[in-house]
């Protein structure tokens, strides 16, 4: 009697996993493509940076980035790039740009590859060596890119950002980075 307990436990536990696969399964695919495209999302890129502040030049860049999607297709973004232009007169600083952007994307061939448009406002925040303080100025900044989801999980991203800043907004910065993404 004592192999029937046992025996009737784990055509139990058999029956359960079986009627849990079988419910898994009753997504359609498209309902696992919205569920899958609402996930939130992180990323960290590297690029180059392009400016026309107090000189011009190129610089590395850094960015890190989370994305929050509202639905399908709009989704909140909020990330801090950094890098180290020179300036004419003002010597090496290091940038800061703490921003937000609502980015519109248009998901192709499911979630996997989406294009998108952004706009949104941030700082850019000047540190220079050797002085006290930072100077903090608006941006206001317009986005195009793409991230390609190599897997559910793990993705690619590629951008351009540019950057109007400054109390007349005269200074100007593109990012062209690439990255990697992972969805939470």
């Amino acid at each position: 009697m004592r192999w029937l307990r046992q025996a009737s436990l784990l055509a139990a536990l058999l029956a359960f996993g079986a009627t849990s696969e079988v419910r898994a399964q009753s997504y359609s695919a498209s309902q696992h493509q919205s569920i899958l495209a609402l996930r939130p999302s992180v990323s960290l890129s590297a690029g180059a940076l392009q400016y026309d502040l107090a000189g011009t030049g190129s610089a590395p860049v850094l960015a890190a980035r989370g994305e929050l999607p509202l639905s399908q297709y709009f989704l909140v973004e909020g990330g801090l790039s950094a890098a180290r232009p020179e300036q004419r007169l003002r010597g090496m600083t290091t940038l800061l740009t703490p921003e937000a952007q609502l980015q519109a994307q248009l998901p192709l061939a499911g979630p996997w590859v989406a294009p998108y448009l952004g706009a949104g406002l941030g700082a850019a925040i000047d540190r220079r060596a050797g002085t006290i303080g930072s100077q903090r100025e608006l941006t206001l900044s317009a986005a195009t890119g793409v991230r390609y989801w190599l897997t559910e999980d793990r993705g690619l991203r590629a951008e351009l950002r540019l950057r109007r800043l400054g109390a007349e907004f005269g200074g100007t910065v593109a990012e062209w980075t690439l990255g990697s993404s992972w969805r939470l």
